[in-house]
């Protein structure tokens, strides 16, 4: 707590910390879909998402951005039908590959 931007999730010993309550994006969002969801939390990326099976898995959510791209992260999002693209903005396109500008990954789910 009082470290803005490097707040993170902490033992209580390790000083002023607080107790937050936790939710699963699918409360939260209560049967509501975003189109696109940017997650950054930390390395805590796969327990937002597990929390997000239903959001997850509908096809009204288009786009995810995510600091978190581990297997178990990837492995989550990949069977929802979102595959990994880069963003080249000059030509307004989206390709299949991995950008070395950005430590953000985009998933986008397959456009049909």
């Amino acid at each position: 707590m009082g470290q803005d931007t490097v707040n993170r999730v902490a033992r209580e010993a390790e000083g002023q910390t607080r107790q937050v309550p936790l939710k699963t994006l699918d409360g939260v969002l209560g049967g509501e879909v975003p189109r696109i969801i940017k997650v950054d939390v930390e390395r805590f990326e796969a327990e937002v998402f597990k929390g997000a099976i239903r959001t997850l898995g509908d096809p009204r959510l288009r786009a995810i951005i995510t600091e978190g791209q581990d297997g178990g992260v990837l492995g989550m999002l990949q069977p929802a039908g979102f595959e990994r693209k880069m963003y080249f903005p000059g030509g307004g396109a989206l390709e299949t590959g991995q950008s070395v500008m950005s430590s953000n990954a985009l998933l986008v789910r397959a456009l049909v």
